[in-house]
C-alpha cells in the first residue's frame, strides 16, 4: 500500500477552512436526522461513524485538490462530529428512563476525555517521529471503535426494556 503525503494549503486557506466550522455544525445533523427516522438510531449512527472512517482515510492517504479537501473535511466533520451529537440526542432512546441522565452524563464525559486527549496524543505521535499520515490514520481507529460500539447496540436482544411510567415512579 502506497501512502501519499498530505498537501499543505497556505495559512490563509487553513484559516478559511477552520472558520467554516460553525457552518458545518448547522448542517451536520441534516442527513443523520433523516437516517435515524428512517432506519433507526443504532444502525444509522454505526453507518455514520463508518462513513467517517472513509473520509478521515481520504484526508490522510491522498493529496487532494483544495476544493476536494474542503469537501472531504466537511464530510468527515458531518459524519464523526454529527454522529457524536446524534448519539447525545439519541440517549432518550438508548437508556431506560431510570438511568437516562447518568448514561448521558457518562457518555458525554467519555467524549470530553477523548476531546482533551486527542491533541496531546497527536502531538506525542508527531514528536515520536510518526508521519502525519499515520497520525490521521490513528483517528480512524477511534472512529472504528465508535462504529463497532454503536453497531453492537443494534444487535437483537440489546434493546432497552420497555418501562412504564408507573415503574419509574415507584
Amino acid at each position: 500500500m502506497r501512502l501519499y503525503r498530505i498537501s499543505h494549503p497556505t495559512p490563509q486557506r487553513l484559516i478559511f477552512l477552520v472558520s467554516r466550522a460553525r457552518a458545518r455544525e448547522t448542517k451536520k445533523l441534516s442527513g443523520l436526522g433523516w437516517a435515524i427516522d428512517r432506519f433507526g438510531t443504532r444502525r444509522s449512527l454505526a453507518l455514520h461513524y463508518a462513513a467517517g472512517i472513509v473520509f478521515i482515510g481520504l484526508i490522510s492517504l491522498f493529496v487532494l485538490p483544495y476544493l476536494a479537501l474542503l469537501a472531504v473535511v466537511l464530510l468527515s466533520g458531518v459524519t464523526v462530529i454529527g454522529s457524536q451529537t446524534g448519539l447525545n440526542a439519541a440517549c432518550g432512546k438508548l437508556y431506560p428512563a431510570r438511568m437516562r441522565t447518568s448514561g448521558y452524563g457518562f457518555a458525554t464525559g467519555v467524549g470530553r476525555l477523548g476531546d482533551i486527549a486527542a491533541a496531546p496524543l497527536g502531538g506525542f505521535l508527531l514528536a515520536r517521529g510518526l508521519p502525519p499520515t499515520y497520525v490521521f490514520l490513528s483517528a480512524c481507529l477511534f472512529a472504528a471503535i465508535a462504529a463497532v460500539a454503536t453497531a453492537f447496540l443494534a444487535l437483537p436482544g440489546r434493546q432497552a426494556s420497555g418501562i412504564t411510567a408507573m415503574e419509574v415512579a415507584s
